[in-house]
């Protein structure tokens, strides 16, 4: 978004310094937030991500051990109260990661398309390993201690 938008916001202030008219103006003008007409959109936006929040409290693990796991399957787990991604590769590797977003806490659903852990609040998306594909999130998925 930064490349993207700073760039824009750079043709639009050297037009405006020179006098010159863009086509962008009146999209990014700072003035044109109106709060009530957005209200509707804002509220209900956000009632969404509360009902990933509450869909959450019930939380119940896909499998009881790792050994249900089947090679090229990703699937949750509870393990001492903490909630788990487990992803078994191809070559039969386990990769076991939090799947609490580090965005803001939402619970990650595998994706058995892409074979990733995708958050269904904001969107972010992680590897089988845990590391950041695409955020809001920046910090990756921690990982299962040993202990």
């Amino acid at each position: 978004d930064g490349l993207t938008y700073g760039t824009v916001a750079a043709h639009v202030i050297t037009d405006q310094i020179l006098g010159k008219e863009n086509p962008y103006s009146t999209l990014y003008d700072p003035s044109r937030h109106n709060p009530f007409k957005a209200a509707k959109d804002f509220i209900k936006e956000n009632m969404n991500v509360l009902g990933q929040y509450i869909r959450d409290i019930p939380y119940k693990a896909e499998i009881e051990h790792l050994t249900d796991l089947k090679n090229g399957e990703g699937k949750t787990i509870e393990y001492k109260g903490e909630k788990f991604g487990a992803y078994r590769d191809h070559h039969g590797h386990l990769h076991v990661v939090s799947i609490v977003c580090t965005h803001m806490k939402c619970i990650l659903a595998w994706n058995h398309a892409e074979k990733t852990w995708d958050c269904p609040c904001h969107g972010s998306r992680f590897n089988h390993d845990g590391m950041v594909i695409e955020g809001p999130a920046i910090s990756d998925l921690p990982k299962m201690s040993n202990k």
